[in-house]
């Protein structure tokens, strides 16, 4: 197991998470019954190694009128990660260095994925589904 899983691994055990056993995918209980499926994959560019955090909203699909403007507008406002189109997901996504990962930047970025994420979710689709 790399050091990254390892680090993350530890993370979702303190936390309480349920971790996949291949440290690609956390599921974050969250108030009122709730939950948020967090994925991490990893992939390379210009050398270095990526850890990327997102999690699924909803149907890209359902998303239309005004509320595509209305998302980017909200990016803008996001301290981390960004609303991204995944195949025909609307997700919301966050990237960071693996080299340069920690502990406490592992759970920032997955409690604030879980926790914006469902809240998106259920105002946006009024719905627990990811």
């Amino acid at each position: 197991m790399d050091a990254f899983t390892k680090t993350l691994k530890d993370v979702a055990k303190r936390k309480k998470w349920v971790v996949r056993e291949d440290g690609h995918q956390v599921k974050v209980p969250l108030a009122d019954g709730r939950h948020q499926i967090v994925e991490i994959d990893t992939y390379t560019h210009g050398g270095a190694v990526i850890a990327r955090f997102w999690t699924a909203i909803g149907p890209l699909g359902e998303v239309r009128g005004e509320r595509p403007i209305a998302a980017l507008r909200l990016n803008f406002s996001l301290p981390h990660g960004a609303l991204a189109a995944h195949g025909d997901l609307l997700v919301l996504v966050r990237s960071q260095l693996v080299a340069d990962a920690d502990p406490g930047e592992i759970e920032t970025a997955i409690s604030f994925l879980a926790e914006q994420g469902d809240a998106y979710e259920r105002l946006i689709y009024r719905a627990d589904a990811h």
